[in-house]
């Protein structure tokens, strides 16, 4: 094995199917699907494989997150205008809470483009906050008003505040039969792609499955950049920009990176950068910002300074100690006042993805050279005796 000596920047290489597949949530890549994509993306560098020409690999993360019952399934009529018809559902509760406490999840999906926006929630009553957010940036971005809202009978759904926006809103709000699942197929098959993506993810980078918020996030990053030929061989972005969108930022989550530290916060001789963890994107910054986790500080930071590691996934060197998590980081002393998961006092709770609802409390937005540490409060957790659903 070749040593990368001398690795001093981030710019994307051609890489083997194997690591494409890693990078795109462990997306099937099959000989028509990459000649697909080649033709449909840019930046898709990827080595000849040296295996025989249809050659089947097994992908021991897909095999343990992704095996199913197989179904058939048949094409339907959809929508020709943005935002006409809009498909939600929400998934939960997760036996694990995120590290921001939530235990639900809500999906947005745009019939016309397969669009797809991931909500975390800490309970089902926060579903209005999260679509009148939703509701907002769609609108907003797409020219035009909501149509259709296509759910289940769940009473977050049918609930008298939810029933009464809707009708203020003059949206429709087509709900389906009860225990037919297949009438409401978009938003279950999406909550299905993001879940089977989370854990082939989750059990590839070997990180705690309390991040499975982050996953998720990524998870959608990345199916929203993806071309189907369900529509019309575009992916959902072009149907919003008109521009074919680029893969060629995408990494393997949980690969092991390198953090610059800004030259005003360290002194002469220090090291430039710190190892932390890549986690995923910064949808809300410019492009090609990556969203990394930093162990030592056991914080989230933005930043586009950064050199990744993908042969390195989920461990540290140097990190490992006698009181370690499931990912082989160190655990700091609790400090006072602050608690973790277990209702141990520990440090404050991480960035939230998109939080609706989140009851007037504000985050500490710090800058830290030209980086964003975002420290948000811990929330209670929302009890629940529903069935949970597991990311195992």
């Amino acid at each position: 094995m070749q040593a990368h000596i001398g690795l001093a920047t981030n710019k994307g290489q051609p890489q083997t199917r194997e690591i494409w597949h890693r990078r795109l949530g462990h997306r099937t890549l099959d000989e028509s699907t990459v000649e697909y994509l080649s033709n449909k993306v840019t930046k898709f560098n990827i080595k000849q494989s040296k295996h025989h020409k249809g050659e089947k690999e097994l992908c021991g993360s897909c095999a343990v997150g992704r095996q199913h019952k197989e179904a058939s399934t048949r094409t339907r009529e959809k929508t020709q205008e943005l935002v006409d018809v809009v498909h939600s559902d929400i998934c939960g509760p997760m036996q694990i809470s995120t590290l921001t406490c939530e235990k639900y999840f809500i999906t947005f999906i745009d019939e016309k483009s397969g669009r797809i926006a991931v909500t975390l929630l800490q309970g089902k009553d926060q579903a209005l906050q999260a679509f009148e957010a939703y509701k907002a940036r769609a609108e907003n971005d797409a020219g035009r008003k909501i149509r259709i809202l296509r759910t289940d009978g769940g009473g977050e759904y049918t609930g008298y505040l939810f029933q009464h926006y809707l009708r203020n809103c003059g949206i429709v709000h087509s709900v389906s039969p009860p225990y037919s699942p297949k009438q409401n197929g978009i938003a279950e098959r999406a909550n299905r792609t993001l879940m089977e993506g989370a854990r082939c993810m989750i059990e590839d980078s070997k990180l705690m499955k309390s991040f499975w918020g982050y996953v998720l996030a990524t998870a959608a990053h990345t199916q929203n950049r993806i071309p189907s030929q369900s529509y019309q061989d575009k992916s959902p972005l072009e149907h919003w920009t008109g521009v074919v969108p680029s893969i060629g930022h995408l990494r393997v989550f949980g690969s092991v990176t390198y953090l610059h530290i800004p030259a005003e916060t360290r002194k002469k001789h220090d090291a430039r950068s710190r190892q932390c963890i890549l986690i995923g994107y910064d949808e809300n910054s410019s492009r090609k910002t990556y969203r990394v986790y930093d162990p030592s500080l056991r914080r989230t930071i933005s930043s586009r300074d950064v050199i990744i590691d993908e042969r390195q996934i989920g461990q540290l060197t140097g990190q490992r100690g006698k009181e370690t998590d499931d990912m082989g980081f160190r655990l700091p002393e609790p400090e006072v006042g602050e608690r973790n998961m277990r209702g141990e006092e520990r440090g404050g709770a991480l960035e939230r993805i998109t939080p609706p609802g989140s009851g007037g409390e504000e985050s500490d937005s710090k800058e830290y050279g030209g980086e964003t540490i975002v420290v948000r409060p811990p929330t209670s957790m929302v009890g629940t005796t529903e069935k949970e659903v597991s990311l195992s």
